[in-house]
């Protein structure tokens, strides 16, 4: 290979990984709204509202600067009644983006109060340090507030789950007390 399709090909890549990355930081930024707001995910998947509410809805809500792509394939979901495989959907686009090297791989941190930028920098760096022989290209990450976990963390990358939360510890414990009663 010459080095003008080297370029080529370091060019295509750049346009399909951004163009992936932009449309599943929509997709998660929807799927985190809907999330949290009930009243909005009742509105959008309720079989006897018009669809054309439900697409209007969802222009006033994605992100400034959502591809029209994505605000249709949303409107798709929409329309099929499928809205609710959205979390899914993004799961299996990241995974298929992440093996064709279209994307970077996501990393998601689950901890129970909200971290500080210092303690972000930290375990960003410890992650990547862990996970570096094992992921090609870069790792982004996500953070998730979740008080039920109590205390500590959960971090997913890919298929590896990391969960040192104080919630799975004391089931652990409280299972291996039951072993021995």
């Amino acid at each position: 290979m010459n080095q003008r399709d080297k370029e080529i090909r370091a060019y295509a890549t750049a346009l399909l990984e951004a163009v992936v990355e932009e449309a599943l930081t929509a997709l998660r930024s929807l799927e985190e709204r809907l999330r949290r707001d009930e009243a909005l995910r009742a509105f959008l998947e309720d079989p006897e509202r018009d669809v054309g509410e439900k697409y209007a809805k969802i222009r006033e809500i994605v992100p400034p600067g959502t591809g029209e792509a994505v605000i249709k394939f949303l409107g798709l979901l929409i329309s099929r009644q499928d809205l609710g495989y959205l979390d899914e959907i993004i799961a299996a686009a990241q995974k298929q983006a992440e093996k064709t090297g279209e994307a970077p791989t996501l990393a998601v941190v689950v901890s129970a109060v909200p971290l500080t930028e210092e303690e972000r920098k930290a375990l960003e760096a410890k992650v990547r340090q862990h996970f570096r022989d094992r992921i090609k290209g870069p790792l982004v990450f996500e953070y998730r507030v979740d008080p039920d976990i109590l205390g500590g963390l959960i971090v997913r990358v890919g298929d590896t789950l990391i969960d040192y939360s104080l919630r799975s510890r004391l089931e652990e414990l409280r299972h291996r007390l039951e072993e021995i009663v």
